[in-house]
């Protein structure tokens, strides 16, 4: 029951995943982002560490799960429309529905196919800087 405590609950299509974001110092400030399938030990590890060109939380003003580009594209890691954003992106080409592996991967590579398709939903991601507006 602990599991379900500490992961969040996403349904896409006909399968269900357990998911939870984390941010840990490993040679740095990293974003982790667990995707697990229910039902079976399959799971993919995103890892998003700053490196030029990247930006992740580093405990100052910016807010815990929110990564993004130099291109200013941004993408806040606790939104269930952006891990559905990594979800999709994953199972098109990576994550077959039969895979029994978990794979510890680069957030990276796969964060410009999840802003794209987060980005055709409509669900815009501001700067972490931006401000919503007060009217």
């Amino acid at each position: 029951m602990a599991l379900h405590r500490k992961h969040r609950l996403l349904v896409a299509a006909d399968q269900s995943y357990l998911w939870r974001v984390r941010h840990q110092h490993n040679e740095g400030c990293e974003e982790v982002l667990t995707l697990r399938r229910i039902g079976s030990p399959s799971a993919r590890i995103l890892r998003f560490r700053s490196r030029p060109g990247f930006s992740v939380p580093d405990g100052g003003v910016s807010a815990a799960g929110v990564v993004g580009d130099d291109r200013d594209r941004w993408l806040n890691l606790n939104e269930p429309g952006v891990v559905r954003a990594f979800v999709d992106a994953l199972s098109a080409a990576d994550w077959p529905a039969g895979d029994r592996l978990t794979r510890d991967l680069d957030g990276w590579a796969w964060f410009a196919e999840a802003h794209d398709r987060h980005a055709r939903r409509g669900e815009h991601a501001q700067s972490p800087a931006s401000s919503p507006d007060p009217k």
